[in-house]
């Protein structure tokens, strides 16, 4: 038995690590035979090439079983091995992913469709997929890990197929057998079992205002979503009369009345109707306390009027929340403008205006950064008037540096001076930088032909 053979019979903790090395080594031992096989004297060297050969499959046979052999020592080292070799071994989005079992972009991981296919892509709900060219449904096993980092945004480009339109419900009709949607940007959802419909979002166990009635919605997802941006609607009749009234308690009613407001869960016996809603202190509350921030019903279609966030910022802000340089773990608030509350693991956590993840040049301990937000970004004051700026930028040219070097000067210049902005691009969806307000996106728009 050879050591590719033994190697992968050996049971390790590496997975798709143990699985690898074997064909790197064949690979590798395959280029250096080429490379001397591409002389031309081939008959007085050829004894020398197997040897060479045979050399480096040994070599690479033995550095793998010792790899494997210090398991316990070097698990991380076997993620790193991976992440080395993922670049070359596994599947790109268009690919076939059933005998790798991997995906090369990030946030993604391979599904399996059917018995002679399996595919990469962030997520998957069983049923058909809008954006394949047949109508056969996905399985939606996973097959494998998912690869490590953000997946990509979405893709705007992409469109629906032929048959979407012949064979999936329309709006307004039952979708449990087609499970899908001819209208862009929509889903089939359950919301009993006498109902599937299509719709844009769903909140499990509340009412959806763009509904006939106030019954509330199951919102299992049934095949994929339609690409195409989301239409919105209008609110029911219903909704004015049945739900809550912004800043008041919508427990028991799970929707509301005003446009763009939706029905969040601070504790049990108590939620309020707002526009958006952070897990941890409500900086406008009359206290400190927790917000759980569950929705706990759809989000009235409109838009929110815009409103000053400093405008609410209580008074227990300054003395209660936390300063740069201290643990805010548990307070989940900063007492300085613009400052959000980051975690570096589960023990510490301090207020900044952004975080990378890994390390950071300052630490003493050099052990790396998980930067999750932790509750709400503390505003800084409107000005008198109140200001709106935006830039219409092309990602792939030098406009984008002037915008990222603006937003680098703690929003002291252009755009980020007022007090709301936005960038906006045709190309997609691109990362600006840590604003004011936080992470700044560019906003997607349909550029027109000129």
């Amino acid at each position: 038995m050879d050591y590719s053979e033994r190697d992968e019979q050996w049971p390790s903790e590496f997975g798709e690590s143990s699985q690898l090395l074997p064909d790197q080594c064949g690979d590798a031992a395959r280029d250096l035979t080429a490379v001397h096989y591409s002389r031309r004297h081939t008959t007085d060297h050829r004894p020398v090439l197997y040897l060479i050969g045979l050399l480096g499959v040994g070599a690479c046979g033995f550095i793998a079983r010792h790899l494997l052999a210090q398991q316990h020592e070097q698990v991380g080292s076997g993620n790193a091995l991976m992440s080395a070799f993922v670049v070359k071994e596994c599947s790109t989005m268009d690919q076939d992913c059933s005998k790798t079992m991997c995906c090369k972009t990030k946030g993604f991981r391979c599904f399996k469709k059917n018995d002679k296919w399996a595919g990469c892509r962030p997520w998957c709900a069983e049923g058909p997929d809008p954006t394949d060219m047949d109508f056969g449904p996905w399985n939606c096993t996973a097959l494998g890990p998912k690869t490590p980092g953000m997946a990509p945004g979405p893709d705007y480009r992409a469109k629906p197929a032929p048959w979407v339109q012949d064979r999936c419900a329309p709006t307004g009709k039952d979708c449990r057998k087609q499970r899908c949607c001819k209208d862009a940007g929509k889903q089939c959802f359950k919301k009993d079992d006498r109902w599937y419909g299509c719709k844009e979002t769903c909140v499990p166990g509340g009412p959806d205002p763009l509904d006939t009635n106030n019954d509330t919605w199951n919102c299992t997802a049934v095949g994929m979503r339609t690409p195409g941006p989301y239409q919105g609607g209008r609110k029911a009749p219903w909704v004015t009369k049945w739900c809550s009234a912004k800043d008041t308690n919508c427990f028991h009613t799970r929707c509301c009345k005003d446009a763009g407001h939706q029905c969040f869960l601070k504790a049990a016996g108590w939620a309020m109707c707002m526009p958006d809603c952070t897990h941890g202190p409500f900086l406008g509350d009359a206290n400190a306390d927790i917000w759980n921030c569950t929705a706990l019903g759809g989000r009235t279609p409109g838009m929110a009027r815009v409103e000053s966030l400093s405008k609410y910022v209580a008074d227990w802000v300054k003395t209660n929340c936390s300063k740069p340089g201290e643990n805010c773990n548990a307070k989940m608030c900063c007492a300085d403008a613009t400052h959000q509350c980051f975690s570096k693991d589960k023990n510490w956590a301090t207020c900044m205006r952004g975080c990378q993840q890994g390390t950071h040049a300052n630490d003493k301990d050099k052990k790396p950064w998980e930067c999750n937000a932790l509750g709400p970004r503390t505003p800084r004051k409107w000005g008198s008037p109140s200001l709106y700026c935006f830039s219409v930028i092309r990602l792939t040219s030098y406009e984008a540096s002037i915008i990222r070097a603006q937003i680098n000067t703690d929003g002291s210049i252009g755009i980020f001076g007022c007090d709301q902005f936005d960038v906006f691009a045709a190309q997609g969806r691109g990362w600006i930088g840590d604003g004011p307000e936080g992470p700044v996106w560019t906003e997607h728009f349909q550029d027109a032909p000129v």
